[in-house]
């Protein structure tokens, strides 16, 4: 593993929350409770749930760059399964549900009642899961939800294709504030400032100086190698991105022209670590958040 970006100011949140023993222990525990998940669901989501909210899966004998990569690498397990099962611990618990409930239920229930259950309607909903069916419970909560999260739905007269709530509320900020700034309306408008930023700053038309061209056109190649997305794993945003030096400029400036040294993070995760709140690191070649 190496540390990239900032010099440590203090003890690491992961070293301080638990050592590799620990860490191994309650990965070893996953890896038991995933082959009989079905008397244990409240056990398994509390264990991975606790490895994903303090990072354990980047410590240890082995480790991963992301909880998607450790529970597919370690648990021969699917990511999102994982996720959910993770989830289900941290929704149960806020909603005041204990964990025989949760396993009673099972997973699978478990699973679709963590979409909606609260502390206001934990008892209509527990109820409602144990006198239906799978699938009749799975309608009624696609009913109850319908509307409230969107993916990859229409943004007023435009299809654009988006990847979860999150991406859709970036936009919905980003029209508001092109609104404010430029007098746009519609979301076509929207989209026309936008592309005339993006030409202004990468296009062979650009309006920029020569030296800010230059570095538009450099950061256009680092941008369209990951593809246009955060270079951190498994984050995808295409949203916010810059070029950040992964050895900081001030530590290392004859890095400052290496493509090398440069990746594209989202403004969420190149915030966390100029202020100061994380640290990228690489993993297996791949870069992931650490939290401080």
């Amino acid at each position: 593993m190496k540390q990239y970006g900032l010099e440590r100011t203090g003890p690491s949140r992961v070293n301080t929350c638990s050592a590799v023993l620990p860490a191994n222990e309650l990965r070893d525990r996953a890896l038991e409770l995933v082959s009989q998940i079905e008397p244990f669901v409240w056990e398994l989501s509390k264990v991975l749930y606790k490895i994903k909210d303090e990072q354990l899966y980047m410590v240890g004998e082995v480790t991963y760059p992301s909880f998607d990569t450790y529970i597919e690498g370690e648990l021969s397990y699917s990511p999102r399964r994982g996720r959910y099962l993770a989830s289900i611990y941290d929704k149960f618990t806020q909603a005041n549900i204990g964990g025989d409930i949760v396993n009673e239920l099972g997973s699978s229930k478990s699973r679709l009642l963590a979409r909606v259950v609260d502390s206001g309607n934990a008892e209509v909903w527990i109820e409602k899961a144990k006198n239906t069916t799978y699938a009749e419970l799975e309608n009624e909560i696609r009913s109850e939800t319908q509307g409230k999260v969107i993916h990859g739905g229409k943004m007023g007269s435009i299809n654009i294709p988006y990847y979860n709530g999150e991406t859709r509320i970036q936009w919905l900020e980003m029209c508001e504030l092109i609104g404010k700034m430029t007098g746009c309306e519609s979301k076509e408008s929207v989209l026309e400032a936008l592309m005339a930023e993006f030409q202004g700053t990468y296009g062979e038309t650009g309006t920029h100086d020569q030296d800010a061209i230059s570095q538009g056109q450099a950061n256009y190649e680092i941008l369209k190698k990951y593809n246009w997305r955060c270079g951190v794993e498994d984050c995808n945003n295409r949203l916010t991105l810059a070029v950040h030096h992964i050895a900081f400029r001030s530590q290392r400036p004859d890095l400052i022209d290496t493509p090398s040294n440069k990746i594209p993070l989202c403004l969420f995760h190149h915030n966390l670590i100029h202020n100061e709140r994380a640290d990228l690191i690489e993993i297996d070649g791949k870069f992931a958040i650490k939290l401080r």
